[in-house]
């Protein structure tokens, strides 16, 4: 065979290939198995789509950091144009009371929270009671 014929033929072989495969479905989306890590000390709140560098969490007007990072469901950074809807967040404040940290929570993530923060109040509750009770037996000694 001419070496002139050989581009031909393996161009052809390529595309015959190409074309005479089978189509493969598209792969699963990744998911990580690890969850995010957002701070302990994160409280919850529903936050409105912040306006003017300022923000409502909770019913509260707050102040965004001029550092402050908003984490999307997929844990990326995102601007604060991006919150277009009220969103259930966990946020962060700084030492002047300026949020500078928002997660925005997936549905999981939101139902896990309420109910982490109900069982961490009550568990407040009850370790202030058994306090009280502790001080009030001292006193009456």
């Amino acid at each position: 065979m001419p070496p002139l014929d050989l581009i031909p033929a393996l161009v052809g072989s390529i595309v015959g290939a190409v074309v005479d495969a089978p189509a493969q479905p598209p792969p699963p989306p990744i998911v990580s198995p690890l969850p995010r890590a957002i701070s302990p000390l994160a409280r919850l709140g529903e936050m409105q789509p912040p306006v003017d560098n300022t923000v409502v969490i909770n019913g509260k007007l707050l102040t965004l950091a001029p550092a402050a990072q908003i984490r999307d469901t997929n844990n990326l950074i995102v601007l604060p144009a991006y919150v277009q809807r009220p969103v259930n967040v966990r946020f962060l404040v700084d030492a002047s009371g300026a949020v500078f940290r928002v997660w925005i929570l997936t549905p999981a993530e939101a139902a896990g929270a309420a109910a982490a923060d109900k069982a961490a109040a009550e568990a407040i509750a009850a370790a202030a009671a058994a306090n009280a009770a502790a001080s009030s037996s001292e006193t009456s000694r």
